[in-house]
């Protein structure tokens, strides 16, 4: 079996991965290498930007790649039931992460924090969407538009990973009961509060226990709400996953 590229095209960023006989053996931020592409037996992909999916078009066209392409979308698959009145308006890379949860786990909420925040639950084969949340970057940009608190943002993030650090020390719980003594610590609180009780409301909807984290921000909150694991590569799997099932192929 050759090489098996899946691709995540962002709303920002392209993440991409060079699996080999069911191995991932590389992952990086960015469109396939022209030399990867040559070996490769198959293109598997999800896209939320017409933009950024141009980009992986052109390069796929540059390299005259004759490969299989795979895209993985509400449309494309028909193994996991999605519970949307319109499922061609869900993401396809909230589609890959149920994917993975489901290959993987059987079961579970998925939570991508990313550009913004997704939580997906997978139960009895189904693809349940629960939320959508601006992401950590948006809500921080939001500060700005304050007259007394525009010079904060640049400081929110660095507050927030020092609170992970509490985690490690075994003092997460203790950081939350601190009451804040400054501004920045009014607003760490404030963010992390509203996370915890989206996430919260989520796990009260579904009675799930196992919850997994991916995504740019997925690490933090993980470590914030001192809640289940951060796997990384979840919706690069997903697509791999999608790949295994998959017997239908499509071109650009």
């Amino acid at each position: 079996m050759g090489a098996v590229i899946c691709v995540d095209v962002g709303n920002i960023n392209i993440h991409t991965g060079l699996f080999l006989n069911g191995r991932l053996v590389e992952a990086f931020d960015d469109l396939p290498r022209p030399e990867a592409l040559s070996n490769a037996e198959a293109i598997v992909y999800s896209s939320v930007s017409t933009k950024n999916f141009k980009k992986l078009s052109q390069r796929l066209k540059e390299v005259q790649y004759k490969g299989r392409i795979l895209h993985l979308s509400s449309s494309t698959q028909n193994l996991l039931k999605i519970h949307y009145k319109n499922p061609s308006q869900l993401g396809d890379d909230r589609l890959a992460l149920a994917y993975y949860i489901w290959r993987r786990y059987g079961e579970g909420l998925g939570i991508d924090a990313g550009t913004f925040i997704n939580i997906e639950w997978v139960k009895d084969n189904t693809h349940f969407p629960i939320a959508i949340f601006p992401g950590l970057k948006l809500i921080i940009s939001n500060y700005k538009k304050g007259t007394r608190l525009k010079d904060y943002p640049s400081l929110i993030m660095d507050e927030l990973k020092k609170m992970r650090l509490f985690r490690s020390k075994g003092r997460a719980e203790d950081a939350l009961r601190v009451l804040p003594e400054s501004s920045i610590d009014c607003i760490v609180k404030g963010i992390v509060d509203a996370l915890k009780g989206l996430v919260d409301g989520a796990l009260r909807v579904t009675g799930e226990e196992r919850v997994i984290f991916t995504g740019g921000d997925g690490e933090i909150l993980c470590d914030l709400l001192n809640i289940g694991k951060y796997e990384r590569h979840a919706v690069l799997w997903g697509l791999y996953y999608f790949f295994e099932v998959s017997e239908s192929s499509s071109e650009f």
